[in-house]
């Protein structure tokens, strides 16, 4: 999903992507710039909304650890030796 909206003790708060929050509230010029940016350093963006006003702005990323690449790998194992269950139960 694109994020999370509900009620917290009467007031209206919402959580998300800049693409879901834009749609609910209007996002100021600095505030989409400062959103691009993050975004290309590789930073996912939320975007936090309090009776339809803006009221936070998290940046978020993941750091690449040493057995990143070998945790791929096995996923990819898992994955082929799932298309082959899949087919051999559809012959």
């Amino acid at each position: 999903g694109n994020g999370v909206k509900g009620k917290l003790q009467g007031t209206y708060i919402a959580g998300g992507s800049f693409s879901y929050i834009s749609e609910q509230v209007t996002v100021s010029e600095e505030i989409i710039k400062q959103t691009e940016q993050l975004s290309m350093e590789g930073k996912t963006v939320l975007l936090f909304i309090r009776d339809s006003k803006l009221c936070g702005i998290i940046a978020v990323s993941d750091t690449i650890k040493e057995d990143s690449s070998k945790a791929i790998s096995q996923m990819q194992h898992i994955k082929e030796q799932m298309a082959y269950l899949l087919y051999r139960l559809l012959l």
